[in-house]
């Protein structure tokens, strides 16, 4: 996202940022995004794509909503060319989906999941959500 100045400045707009809680954005998530530099500085690239699922209240007079769970999905590709031949059944993803609340545990890895665990696992939470796997 550091490219070019406009590549940065895209990453900071209101269309790209959702509420979390405090733990969620300052633990969890934090930790999460740590271990994504140190992956990066070993020599790796990522892609990752995350967002909301869920609505548990509004915020901004009503006109935000803040979702019930966060989530994030990571791709390690080490660094190289041509990403796209060389993404294969063996490439590492990191699928965490993580309760937008306080009180949760700080350590990312308790909110990992497995693509084909998804319905299971939400089901005692929340209805079965549409998540990119």
């Amino acid at each position: 996202r550091t490219k070019t100045v406009a590549d940065n400045s895209s990453t900071f707009l209101m269309t790209n940022i959702i509420p979390q809680a405090p733990n969620n954005n300052q633990q969890s998530w934090a930790t999460l995004e740590s271990y994504c530099r140190t992956l990066v500085g070993q020599g790796n690239e990522l892609y990752i794509i995350s967002g909301g699922y869920g609505t548990s209240g509004y915020i901004a007079g009503g006109n935000v909503a803040v979702p019930t769970f966060t989530w994030k999905v990571i791709m390690v590709l080490p660094n190289g060319s041509n990403d796209v031949s060389r993404v294969t059944t063996s490439t590492r993803l990191i699928a965490v989906v993580v309760p937008n609340e306080n009180g949760i545990s700080s350590d990312w890895r308790s909110h990992k999941h497995r693509p084909r665990d998804r319905s299971r696992s939400w089901r005692t939470r929340s209805p079965t959500p549409s998540i990119p796997t």
